[in-house]
Formats: structure tokens, sequence, C-alpha cells
């Protein structure tokens, strides 16, 4: 699952609100079936990594890692079953 494009008023860019919708899309696409990774952009676009960056620390603990282009996958849960 990838979220290709996405508008934020400007007015709420520089707040939290961006940053949360991308976790709750990617909290979304994980517990789909039959989904094994989501994307909320390229991987190495300063925006992405810094959408990714509050998912980064729990990764271990969701046993899901990050590409190097951009992919959470949502590898050996068991939460996509």
């Amino acid at each position: 699952m990838h979220a290709f494009s996405g508008w934020v008023a400007e007015p709420h860019r520089e707040k939290k609100l961006l940053a949360t919708f991308s976790l709750d899309f990617l909290a979304y696409a994980s517990r789909c079936a039959d989904v094994v990774r989501g994307r909320v952009g390229t991987g190495d676009h300063s925006i992405t990594q810094r959408l990714l960056a509050p998912l980064t620390p729990h990764l271990p603990d969701l046993g899901w890692n990050v590409t190097a282009d951009g992919w959470v996958n949502f590898c050996d849960t068991g939460i996509n079953s």
C-alpha cells in the first residue's frame, strides 16, 4: 500500500498533523489482509525521513523494518493474519 500524494493547508504544514496522518496510514496498512508493506514517500526525500522519524525507535518492537527506498515492511509480525 502506497500513499503517493497528500496535501495539507498552509497553516497546518508545520504541525504534527502530517506525521500523525502518515503513521495512521501505516498502522491501517499493517492491519489490512495481504498487505505486507506500506510507504508514505520515497526513502531519500527529507519529508519522508521526517515522517518516519517518530516510527523509527519502535521498529524493533513491531518487528518491522524500513528499506532504503522508503518501504516499511510489516515482516514476520503476524499483524496481517
